[in-house]
């Protein structure tokens, strides 16, 4: 009889113990210092939030909130916890019990309050406890944070943290607090964080399910810490990035399964980096590469190994870029293609875009760019170069200058009685002259900068040249 009361005794008393240290299902907000004090003598033994915690002013005005000492019992939460909109909080010294939580960790404002920056947060060591996020990390708007070191215990393994969020922090100087990142389910999103200079910290990201963005950080100068980075399952944003250069730190991407997106980037030269990039797109969302407004790209040589594009291909407003050589080895395109606005542009002419425009797959825009890339018939032109099967009776001719400002001169050598044409890649006359008896004849070509025929014939036969007029 007095076992069976001892082990009943027993079950009562861990029963009751476990119910006090799991409280508040329907979570607690704080929004003033002296709750925060006072948690512990409010709720005793409450070691395990079920539910959501909220700290900061909240749909106050302010917040008096300068320490957390007082939620030094919190060892788990059960929904997520959000520290927001804080004029006075300097770390999070006081949260090392936390071990858990269940849903995000947000430090700074989420998409659904807008901006709420914690004006004083410099550390997040407070956080060191943390192993374990159940959703998603957002380190947003927290103007005076320098580092993430406070997450350095944190396990990402693809079977925890979905995304993760890194912006709007102006002193951020470092990534190595994410050092136990190794997959990421779902995305990276590291923007405007102006004092960041590389990606270190991120050695150990090998695959991202969902999409990375880095956007707006303009003292990143290489992408140095995504060395072991392979796959990226939906789309790759580079975006104003104004002291990036190349994109080394990309050299082991071999797939990105949705958009590859290259823009505003003012001092990136070239795309070295992306040499074992084989393919974009092939996944459900398609695939599209974008490479616009890269002022001083002069170069695609980084996208020598790319082979197939599973959407569209633009290439837009890249002010110095001449050739379009790295896209050597392509084999298929199967968006449209758009080549336009690129004012040094003149050379469009290699064999994947020679063969796209002969069987496209959608829409082309070829326009404004330089010439011998100013049109799609320029380009088609230079791609089918007339003058290929030549005729030895017109072996020894020569003209120049080629390309020229309008003064050409074309050296007939003992050719008689030659007749002369020069017609718009279209088949328009644009010049006629016969009865040329002279070794050297010199005309002005009275027409607009672009590609041109020239046409000779002598003796019953006739042959082409290709003619460029700047």
């Amino acid at each position: 009889m007095m076992k069976k009361l001892y082990i009943l005794f027993s079950i009562l008393i861990i029963t009751t113990t476990c119910l006090s240290q799991s409280c508040l299902p329907e979570g607690i907000e704080f929004t003033t210092q002296e709750q925060i004090d006072n948690f512990q003598a409010n709720y005793p033994d409450c070691s395990k939030i079920l539910g959501t915690v909220n700290i900061g002013a909240i749909n106050n005005d302010t917040s008096d909130i300068n320490n957390l000492i007082g939620l030094n019992s919190i060892e788990v939460i059960g929904g997520a916890l959000r520290i927001d909109d804080t004029d006075n909080l300097q770390n999070l010294d006081g949260l090392e019990s936390l071990d858990s939580i269940s849903n995000s960790l947000i430090i700074g404002s989420d998409w659904i309050r807008g901006t709420s920056p914690n004006e004083s947060l410099s550390n997040i060591d407070g956080l060191s406890g943390l192993s374990y996020v159940g959703s998603s990390v957002s380190i947003k708007y927290n103007p005076l944070l320098e580092n993430l070191d406070g997450l350095s215990g944190l396990s990402f393994d693809g079977s925890s943290v979905y995304s993760v969020y890194i912006e709007y922090n102006p002193l951020l100087e470092n990534l190595d607090g994410l050092i136990s990142i190794t997959s990421i389910e779902g995305g990276l999103y590291i923007r405007d964080n102006s004092n960041l200079t590389d990606l270190n910290g991120l050695n150990n990201l090998s695959s991202i399910g969902g999409r990375l963005y880095i956007s707006s950080n303009s003292n990143l100068t290489d992408l140095n810490g995504l060395n072991n980075l392979t796959t990226i399952g939906e789309r790759l944003f580079i975006r104003f990035n104004h002291n990036l250069t190349d994109l080394n730190g990309l050299n082991n991407l071999i797939s990105i399964d949705n958009n590859l997106w290259i823009s505003g980037n003012d001092n990136l030269t070239n795309l070295n980096g992306l040499n074992n990039l084989s393919s974009i797109g092939g996944g459900v969302y398609g695939g599209h590469l974008y490479i616009w407004q890269n002022s001083n790209l002069t170069d695609l040589n980084g996208l020598n190994n790319l082979t197939t594009i599973g959407g569209t291909l633009s290439i837009i407003e890249n002010d110095n870029l001449t050739a379009l050589n790295g896209f050597n080895n392509l084999l298929s395109i199967e968006g449209y293609l758009s080549i336009y606005d690129n004012n040094s542009l003149s050379e469009c002419e290699i064999q994947s875009i020679c063969a796209y425009l002969e069987n496209p797959n959608g829409s082309v825009y070829i326009s404004d760019n330089a010439v011998g890339c100013n049109s799609v018939a320029e380009v088609e032109n230079a791609c089918n170069p007339v003058g290929i099967n030549e005729n030895t009776l017109f072996s020894n001719v020569s003209i120049y200058p080629n390309p020229s400002n309008g003064l050409i001169n074309i050296d007939l050598g003992s050719l008689k009685d030659v007749s002369i044409k020069v017609l718009s890649v279209r088949g328009q006359l644009i010049y006629y002259k016969k009865n040329i008896d002279t070794p050297i004849y010199q005309f002005e070509l009275d027409a607009a900068p672009g590609i041109y025929i020239l046409e000779l014939s002598a003796e019953g036969e006739k042959q082409q040249f290709k003619l460029v007029k700047n």
